[in-house]
């Protein structure tokens, strides 16, 4: 599922889950911070990915970067206002060059090499633009990503599942050119709707849902 695929349907996708970055923040919060790196994962294992770090090193680097950064430095004390994007972002390329100059320093083995520390900085800065489009696009899917899975919840909880299957195949799937857009006298035949009208009044309350937990992604 891609974020352009359902903004493009009129859901507001803002990026900051705001209430669980101030949770992770305050520090002794493990499931606020469970939740927060569950959540990042994918747009930082994307940064270090789109840098060239395949497999075990990607996973390192990105596990190094939760630990020592985001905890270590409590890098989410330092996020105001709309700037945590941005912040990580600036962040992970710092935390790549300290990594870069200190395997170039030391030398895999543990031994003093004569490279020059700069070479580091001017290696990221060479690729920097592009993991930067890969990690922008893996941010903005983790939060539409997340809003999907708990919207689906919200209904599937309820026992209400055919409403969510029922706007998963009338909105969500045609976006995203999985098929086409079936009617609303469809939809009520297949998922036990009265008829049509009732079918799209169900449609408009998941849509309704969907935007409010966007806005409490948001922190709103």
């Amino acid at each position: 599922m891609r974020v352009r695929d359902l903004t493009s349907a009129g859901t507001r996708f803002v990026t900051t889950r705001w209430s669980l970055v101030w949770r992770a923040a305050e520090g002794g919060n493990a499931g606020a911070m469970d939740e927060f790196a569950r959540l990042y994962w994918p747009p930082v294992h994307a940064y270090f990915m789109a840098k060239g770090r395949q497999g075990e090193e990607a996973n390192d680097l990105a596990q190094g970067f939760f630990a020592d950064v985001v905890l270590g430095r409590r890098l989410l004390r330092k996020a105001t206002g709309g700037r945590l994007r941005h912040l990580i972002l600036a962040s992970l390329g710092n935390y790549l060059v300290d990594r870069i100059r200190h395997d170039q320093t030391r030398g895999r083995d543990g031994r003093v090499s004569g490279i020059d520390p700069m070479v580091a900085a001017r290696v990221i800065a060479a690729q920097d633009a592009a993991a930067a489009d890969v990690f922008e696009g893996e941010w903005d899917l983790a939060h539409a990503k997340e809003a999907v899975r708990r919207c689906r919840e919200y209904w599937t909880s309820r026992g209400k599942a055919g409403h969510w299957e029922m706007y998963e195949e009338r909105v969500i799937r045609p976006l995203c050119g999985l098929v086409g857009a079936a009617t609303l006298a469809e939809c009520a035949a297949r998922y036990g709707f009265g008829g049509p009208a009732d079918a799209a009044a169900a449609v408009q309350a998941v849509k309704k849902r969907m935007q409010a937990i966007v806005d409490e992604i948001a922190g709103a």
